[in-house]
């Protein structure tokens, strides 16, 4: 396997393809060309699209300096996950 670590301020943009039961994530991000994504694949369906919204959410939250450094756990999700969906 190919592990590639990528800082949350590097991504630009996170997209998922999904079929009826697996999926995959397609990371952009501004150390790589534009025509060379990283994919993340074999994923369950809904891990797909949950962690497009919380990894987009991330990079909304990052872009406009949300302080999230005080949530626990459980808010930090569903705050990412909030904004992650406000980005479709």
């Amino acid at each position: 396997s190919d592990v590639l670590s990528i800082r949350i301020e590097d991504v630009l943009n996170v997209s998922a393809s999904v079929g009826p039961l697996f999926g995959s994530l397609t990371v952009a991000s501004r150390v790589m060309s534009t025509i060379d994504h990283f994919q993340i694949r074999h994923l369950w369906r809904n891990d797909a699209i949950r962690l497009k919204h919380i990894i987009q959410g991330y990079v909304i939250a990052q872009h406009n300096k949300i302080d999230t450094a005080h949530l626990t756990k459980d808010q930090l999700i569903e705050t990412l996950l909030e904004l992650g969906l406000d980005s479709n």
